[in-house]
């Protein structure tokens, strides 16, 4: 999720709070930009929804993981 500028410290904090969320990284190429820990209690499209609902927040996006199922069939897959 990312924060609208200019949001403090404190008001982020209080946001994560209030959600029983944490934030687990930000990133220094994207201000304001942060992955989001969720507890257990809450599901990723409640805690979307609940983002997306308040004004200091710009967007929120799920993070999701990317598995491949099987190796490519690309014969020349192991030279890259």
């Amino acid at each position: 999720m990312k924060f609208r500028p200019p949001v403090s410290a404190v008001a982020r904090t209080a946001l994560h709070a209030a959600l029983g969320t944490r934030s687990i990284k930000q990133y220094a190429a994207v201000k304001d930009l942060e992955v989001v820990g969720l507890p257990a209690s809450l599901d990723v499209s409640t805690a979307l929804r609940a983002y997306r609902l308040r004004p200091e927040v710009e967007y929120a996006e799920p993070d999701y993981t990317v598995h491949f199922l099987d190796t490519p069939n690309d014969p020349l897959f192991p030279k890259m």
